[in-house]
């Protein structure tokens, strides 16, 4: 075994050491603690791994939340703007079959070297500065930190980076100038921590909002969207709805293929499409997209270039409306964890599985199919 693959090795034990997510959740609950408290102990906690919020917010941050679709916006918006020429950063969760797979540059996971040089840098940096009966971040804190310190020090110009649970006091939120937020489709999701009613999951999913920075939203159901016009005015924050993906055929004859499958992708990539674009235009010129909205502001269809069509059409995210064949046996995967996520996933199934069915049996084939989806408790 090499050094290098050693290490990666001892990061991963190390890591899965910290408490769980779970774990974390339910020492929450029992101990009554403040959320609030989160984002001033990750600001603590950045600075001493060597990260300032000058440095964090100099990278160009998307900030991306939502229910349902927010790790494929963010995937669809990463793949769009590396087309434009940025060296991309993206922190998503969670993983399919690496932790590594959380924090990627160029699009690919970042190497086995990779993280275990920089798991040991923040690691070792945070173990020194432990004070009486304090203890080293939870799993999901420590990798945001560790995601932080990549980025800044690999010198990642755009940076999409995906909510964790909620917004407001989730771990990324400790950025305060991102160049754009993105809001994907609302629903009832984490009650524990997010609350029993779509107003007050909205309310949550709203904090990621700042000052004179720009919003876009999917199309949301009446009482999210009244919560989120209500945040966006309280922060004096722009606010603005991604417009219907298949309504942009009145500019170019041509729809790309998106590399995503799934009918309701196509929502997703009217949303990373916008954000790339106002990302773009505030990266050359921040003053550009601050101007208070009212109302319901519907953003204009932007042209497709080929960047945003190669963007589009070579984004991969795996787990999510994915279909793999092995053994005669086609598997229909997708990360569903709420009611709704469901219920798409399976009307995906069944008209994928259908067509694959007709395609077989006209080649006098035969093949089973299973659908695959994840179902988290609260």
């Amino acid at each position: 075994m090499s050094s290098n693959n050693k290490s990666f090795k001892e990061a991963v034990l190390a890591l899965n050491s910290l408490q769980s997510n779970a774990a974390q959740i339910e020492a929450k609950r029992q101990q009554n603690k403040k959320q609030s408290d989160n984002l001033k102990l990750m600001t603590r906690s950045l600075s001493q791994v060597g990260v300032t919020l000058d440095q964090l917010n100099g990278i160009n941050i998307v900030h991306i939340t939502g229910t349902k679709g927010k790790g494929s916006t963010a995937a669809l918006t990463e793949s769009i703007l590396r087309q434009h020429g940025y060296k991309t950063g993206f922190y998503s969760s969670p993983h399919l079959v690496e932790v590594r797979e959380r924090i990627r540059l160029q699009g690919s996971p970042i190497s086995q070297e990779m993280f275990g040089s920089y798991f040991w840098k923040v690691y070792d940096a945070l173990s020194a500065q432990l004070e009486e009966g304090e203890q080293l971040p939870f799993y999901f804190k420590f990798l945001t930190l560790m995601a932080f310190k990549v980025f800044v020090s690999e010198g990642v110009n755009a940076a999409v980076i995906e909510v964790g649970i909620g917004g407001r006091y989730d771990t990324t939120n400790v950025i305060t100038q991102p160049l754009v937020c993105g809001i994907t489709s609302l629903g009832i999701d984490h009650t524990s921590l997010l609350g029993n009613t779509i107003e007050e999951i909205s309310w949550q999913k709203a904090g990621i909002m700042k000052y004179m920075c720009p919003t876009v939203s999917v199309p949301q159901p009446g009482a999210a969207l009244h919560v989120l016009h209500e945040c966006a005015q309280e922060v004096r924050a722009p606010l603005f709805e991604a417009p219907p993906f298949d309504a942009r055929q009145r500019i170019s004859d041509t729809l790309p293929h998106l590399g995503l499958s799934g009918d309701v992708q196509q929502k997703n990539a009217s949303l990373a499409v916008q954000l790339s674009r106002i990302f773009m235009e505030r990266q050359a010129d921040r003053r550009k997209w601050t101007t208070p909205t009212h109302g319901r502001c519907t953003l204009p269809l932007v042209s497709l270039s080929s960047q945003y069509m190669q963007g589009l059409e070579k984004c991969k995210w795996p787990g999510r409306f994915h279909k793999t064949e092995r053994k005669g046996v086609t598997y229909y995967v997708d990360g569903a964890h709420t009611s709704d996520s469901i219920g798409e996933a399976f009307k995906w199934f069944r008209q994928q599985s259908t067509r694959e069915k007709q395609r077989l049996e006209a080649a006098n084939k035969e093949t089973r199919t299973i659908l695959m989806f994840n179902r988290t408790g609260e």
